[in-house]
């Protein structure tokens, strides 16, 4: 479940370094994220976070320590949600990058139906071009294979 925490200015909201343990939405204020760059040095400020923006992800996707430190620059509250409720919502990192495999697998198939498609119909108008009369009466779905492009369509289409 998701809890509102508020941060004073300057507070830190998570530190290089630590455990990760939750997921934060920003609400209302600005959220500086920056990392260590080297002893009595100023840290470096890699992104700033403004309202609905979010940060905490990747430490819990990847279950690894924090790799950097969250800062409030103004009063902040924050939407925050437990590692395990986080895990539950989104997964974990494998099976986030499992859908977008299966993502990717659809839109490769929804191109190669796209291309098979574009063959067929630019190949319906260069019959209508030769035979306006015979081509009228065509139906993609009654055409023979004889054409070399309705071949390439058909071996797009039923690709793997």
């Amino acid at each position: 479940h998701l809890q509102f925490r508020d941060y004073d200015e300057g507070d830190v909201i998570v530190l290089e370094g630590d455990e990760a343990d939750e997921f934060y939405i920003v609400k209302d204020g600005v959220v500086d994220i920056s990392v260590e760059v080297g002893e009595g040095m100023a840290p470096k400020i890699l992104s700033t976070i403004t309202r609905r923006g979010w940060f905490g992800e990747l430490a819990l996707l990847k279950d690894q320590p924090r790799n950097a430190t969250a800062r409030a620059r103004t009063k902040v509250q924050c939407l925050v949600l437990i590692k395990d409720d986080f895990i539950r919502l989104i997964g974990t990192l494998e099976e986030v990058l499992n859908r977008g495999n299966v993502v990717a697998r659809h839109k490769k198939a929804t191109e190669r139906w796209h291309r098979a498609f574009n063959i067929i119909s630019k190949t319906l108008m260069l019959l209508r071009r030769i035979r306006k009369e015979q081509a009228r009466k065509l139906d993609w779905k009654t055409l023979t294979f004889g054409s070399s492009k309705l071949e390439r369509a058909y071996q797009v289409f039923n690709q793997k």
